[in-house]
């Protein structure tokens, strides 16, 4: 995916709301990976941020958890232990922004700040 469509900011504008309210910041540098998730369908859908988008290897759309790539789900897995609207991240790892929304950190690629 070589730029964000329309539904691309529409399913990310809460959680980027959430983000200007609190006055969080993600990561400058490096890719940032929303991931917003569909419980009822089990339908995960991420979406890459950053310059370094173009070669992203976990952008898309995934149908069903066990489809998801081995390095999001262990991120998955930890940001899920985060209570919703936590106002902190884990270095390396991302942020949870609600109920079925998370940040994830590209550790390869991002220098982790302040969230």
């Amino acid at each position: 995916m070589s730029y964000l469509e329309r539904h691309d900011y529409m399913r990310m504008m809460p959680d980027i709301v959430k983000l200007n309210i609190g006055r969080k910041q993600l990561p400058q540098n490096g890719v940032v990976y929303h991931v917003k998730t569909d419980l009822n369908s089990d339908t995960w859908h991420v979406t890459c941020i950053g310059m370094e988008c173009v070669d992203s290897h976990l952008a898309g759309t995934y149908y069903g958890s066990q489809t998801l790539p081995k390095a999001l789900t262990d991120k998955l897995v930890v940001l899920a232990l985060l209570e919703p609207d936590a106002a902190h991240h884990i270095d390396g790892v991302g942020a949870r922004s609600g109920d079925d929304s998370f940040w994830v950190f590209d550790s390869e690629t991002s220098s982790q700040g302040e969230a």
